[in-house]
């Protein structure tokens, strides 16, 4: 249990490897006791890992083993946590409806049994496939909830996770003013937080959306911290984003001559 609390607070810390390794001794330790209870929630650690590093095959590999072997012990708690992650890996690679179904699973099961924080990581996904699909009233409405919710229970780490959420559809909407206002609320709360892996997808966003306002020199200087923040911490999905804003910057700059 001790390696599992490990590895989570690794993993929240933006501490990928060392989640890893934590994960790994907690699923072999339960293994060789055959403590199926425990085995579940090391690969669930595992599985969030893979995802941090960009690793979407292990993640997905990693959940469906936690998922069937609480199902096996009829652990449904465990089997609910395994769904709502699987879930979110799916609808982050855009096969939407196989997430959201996961995830509306997941939802059910923890809004029944009470489980609040879990509520909250379920309504993220749903609002991001509501937002993936073009439904941008309901994915509002979705965040809403969460935010109220965040909010209510003074979960600022939630609360500033949500004005991301928000921001991204006002993305969506170019409605790029209060896309950054949004981004910036959630950066100012992370930064009280120093939660850096937050911190990094804050600073890249609100590159996103000072380039579109033209402000060329700030989008750079801020893509430039989170691109720095990301390299230390090994956060290859951000990585890549993050390279392609920069080449998304040069080829507006470029157009924006040519067309002077």
């Amino acid at each position: 249990l001790s390696l599992i609390e490990l590895a989570n607070l690794a993993f929240n810390e933006g501490n990928t490897k060392e989640a890893q390794g934590f994960a790994s001794q907690a699923v072999e330790f339960a293994k060789q006791r055959h403590l199926e209870n425990l085995t579940a929630g090391g690969l669930i650690e595992l599985g969030l890992a893979s995802s941090s590093s960009g690793d979407y095959p292990g993640a997905e590999k990693y959940f469906k083993e936690a998922i069937e072997l609480s199902r096996a012990q009829n652990g449904r708690r465990r089997e609910a946590i395994g769904k709502m992650n699987l879930g979110g890996i799916y609808i982050h690679q855009l096969r939407t409806d196989e997430g959201v179904a996961l995830t509306q699973e997941a939802l059910n099961y923890f809004r029944q049994g009470n489980y609040p924080s879990f509520v909250m990581i379920c309504l993220s996904y749903v609002g991001r496939s509501q937002r993936q699909k073009g439904e941008y009233s309901a994915a509002q409405a979705t965040f809403a909830e969460k935010l109220e919710r965040a909010q209510q229970g003074g979960n600022q780490s939630e609360i500033a996770f949500t004005f991301g959420e928000l921001g991204s559809v006002f993305a969506e909407l170019e409605q790029y003013p209060e896309a950054l206002r949004k981004y910036s609320e959630s950066y100012e709360i992370n930064k009280s937080l120093d939660s850096k892996q937050q911190l990094a997808y804050n600073l890249h966003n609100r590159g996103n959306m000072l380039w579109r306002l033209g402000r060329y020199a700030d989008a750079r200087a801020s893509l430039t911290e989170a691109l720095e923040m990301a390299t230390r911490s090994d956060y290859k999905p951000l990585l890549a984003e993050i390279e392609l804003s920069f080449a998304k910057i040069a080829l507006d700059r470029k157009s924006t001559r040519l067309n002077s």
